[in-house]
């Protein structure tokens, strides 16, 4: 767009050096811009990141404690799903919901949440097979909070270096080498192995529709919420 806009104007495309400017003018406020690419596709797009604050915090301003707590529990329960899924179903959502603490929200005060949260960009919902993820956002603007309370459920890009939830990982038991399915191609054409434990680049699927054996036709299966 950029492009385009300054060839209509008649301007020169000096778009790193506009970019470098709008850093400038941004880091005093507290914000940056930040390039980031879909994971399945790998469409290149700048997300506003708040850096001067807690970034869910920022998300839930207009949040009660109550839909903080839960927002909260969502993320971790997105990042805990089984076989790195990274989606929970609508329904275990709701359930969630129903089990927060200190105070549960009922069903129909979850559900206009998770309406205001997919309607405000921070959650997706994919209809065909009833699941919630994160969206690019989401993860980018939570990469910080993310890393540090979920260390442990993060899987890293070993070609981008960012959050993978739509991608595959290596076979290899306890091992974290995973890559997003916008990187796979480029990673396989540099590597025969994984760089993080050195085995052949055997993998298996990270994420509820990143690849053939589970796509948007298949319900995630349903599993008990603790």
């Amino acid at each position: 767009m950029y492009r385009h806009l300054a060839e209509h104007l008649g301007h020169e495309d000096k778009w790193d050096e506009d970019l470098e400017a709008m850093q400038h003018s941004l880091q005093p406020l507290g914000f940056e811009v930040r390039s980031c690419h879909d994971e399945r596709s790998g469409i290149v797009f700048l997300v506003l990141i708040n850096t001067k604050s807690d970034a869910l915090a920022q998300v839930a301003t207009p949040y009660t404690a109550s839909e903080l707590q839960y927002i909260k529990t969502l993320i971790h329960a997105i990042f805990h799903a089984n076989d790195n899924q990274y989606a929970l179903s609508s329904t275990q959502a709701l359930q969630l919901a129903m089990q927060s603490q200190p105070v549960p929200l009922t069903k129909h005060a979850a559900s206009q949440l998770l309406e205001n949260l997919e309607r405000r960009g921070w959650l997706h919902l994919s209809r065909t097979i009833g699941a919630y993820s994160l969206t690019l956002r989401a993860l980018h603007e939570l990469d910080t909070y993310i890393r540090t309370e979920l260390e442990d459920c993060v899987l890293e890009c070993l070609t981008c270096y960012a959050i993978v939830t739509q991608g595959e990982r290596c076979s290899t038991p306890a091992c974290r080498g995973a890559v997003h399915t916008s990187c796979v191609d480029a990673y396989r054409a540099g590597h025969a192995t994984c760089t993080v434990c050195g085995q052949a680049w055997q993998t298996v699927p990270v994420g509820v529709i990143s690849t053939s054996t589970r796509d948007e036709t298949t319900p995630i299966p349903e599993e008990p919420v603790e």
